[in-house]
């Protein structure tokens, strides 16, 4: 009897990110297909531990319309990751990833791949600068004189009280 890999989920707009984790698959002998209209993904395989391989199957039906000939898939190590195109009249951010809405105990979250509506574009931190920016940022400069004094005067007395108890 074949074993239902755990898979994990991700999107954006227009893409979904499905990772099927079936360690060490026989890239020769696994079978994959996706279909456009009903959104289908399916996956039989064979992986697994060393010398204890099992036979796996995923058949899903997702909850709207795939382009199946502008998705992609790889067959890796450790898993067969998918990117998916959303149809056109499918765009936009899904409830969910199965058109049935059950709860699939093999279904998780993506969350190094998961991006909220209003994080649509990618960050790329640090591209609009470089470090010769940081030549004007303050990092921890020593403080003159007259800075250290109006430090010292903004206590409120309380370090005072605390200075005096450790000194007796």
């Amino acid at each position: 009897m074949a074993l239902t890999p755990e898979f994990l989920w991700a999107q954006t707009k227009d893409q979904l990110y499905l990772t099927v984790s079936v360690p060490n698959i026989n890239q020769t002998t696994c079978e994959i297909k996706l279909e456009n209209s009903p959104a289908k993904v399916v996956f039989k395989g064979r992986g697994g531990v060393n010398k204890e391989e099992q036979d796996y199957v995923l058949d899903i039906e997702l909850l709207k319309d795939i382009v199946r000939e502008e998705s992609r898939y790889n067959v890796g190590a450790r898993n067969v990751q998918f990117k998916l195109k959303k149809a056109q009249d499918a765009q936009g951010f899904w409830d969910r990833l199965l058109k049935s809405s059950a709860k699939n105990v093999h279904c998780k979250v993506d969350w190094d791949h998961w991006r909220d509506e209003d994080e649509e574009q990618d960050v790329e931190f640090g591209a609009g600068w470089d470090s010769s920016n940081m030549a004007n940022l303050d990092l921890g400069a020593k403080m003159d004189e007259d800075e250290a004094d109006m430090d010292d005067s903004e206590d409120d007395g309380e370090h005072e009280d605390a200075k005096k108890e450790a000194a007796e």
